[in-house]
């Protein structure tokens, strides 16, 4: 795919702005350190975050600290104080998600989701695995709940910034620029195991037993509450989507 030419225009402040695709990107901190770029779509945004953490929500880091006190403790009075602190702090994530879920975009997440997973299937059946992964190397994909949009994650090896324009250009040409769009570096050991299992949906209409459907690596089994259609999430989103009656287990 050939590459559009970039525009860059250096500011006075300490950021960069470039003009790719059409699309006007601020890259907010150096590149070298965490940090993200937002890109503004005609109606979608683009955001590349350079280190994902569960910092991003500090209630989220909270709970997960007092959930490791918590395995630690042998005193069931300890034990109590520390649950009735944890699950106090669950009620506020979901709020915390709640006041910024937005239904029509996790939706349209979703659906984009499984066309970008189709496409690149075939896409490695077509060309070969390696080339593919040359091409675009995804190592999972699923709905980014802090910035309601759709996340594809990339090898660190290969996340530069002279890389991600070109599969940020890729992406949009297959999604199209009406969704969020998230990209961020993250391994996964199990790479070949990722690539090769569809999506739960896709096993489920060719007929697989919805006990025996397979979820990608780090994401467990859940069936949405509105279709009762199977889907594969994180364990954190899996909670906040039970929590709040959206999915429901077999």
């Amino acid at each position: 795919m050939a590459m559009t030419n970039i525009k860059e225009k250096i500011t006075s402040k300490p950021t960069k702005t470039i003009l790719f695709a059409g699309l006007l990107v601020t890259i907010l901190i150096p590149f070298s350190t965490m940090g993200y770029v937002e890109a503004d779509n005609i109606k979608g945004k683009t955001i590349i975050k350079f280190e994902k953490s569960d910092s991003d929500i500090p209630l989220w880091e909270e709970r997960k600290h007092l959930r490791e006190v918590y395995s630690q403790l042998e005193s069931e009075s300890d034990k109590a104080l520390i649950q009735k602190k944890i699950d106090q702090l669950s009620v506020r994530i979901s709020q915390w998600y709640a006041e910024r879920f937005d239904g029509d975009m996790y939706n349209l997440a979703r659906e984009k989701q499984d066309l970008l997973g189709d496409v690149l299937r075939k896409e490695r059946q077509e060309i070969g695995r390696e080339s593919a992964f040359e091409s675009l190397p995804w190592t999972g994909m699923g709905y980014d709940y802090v910035d309601n949009a759709l996340e594809v994650t990339i090898d660190p090896k290969f996340f530069t910034e002279g890389n991600i324009l070109k599969y940020i250009e890729k992406i949009r040409s297959i999604i199209g620029t009406e969704v969020n769009l998230t990209i961020s570096p993250k391994t996964v050991a199990t790479l070949d195991v990722v690539q090769t299992i569809d999506s739960p949906l896709k096993q489920f209409m060719e007929g697989i037993p919805i006990n025996k459907i397979q979820c990608r690596n780090g994401l467990e089994f859940i069936i949405k509450s509105s279709n009762d259609f199977p889907a594969c999430v994180t364990p954190e989103t899996k909670e906040v989507l039970i929590e709040r009656g959206w999915a429901k287990l077999i």
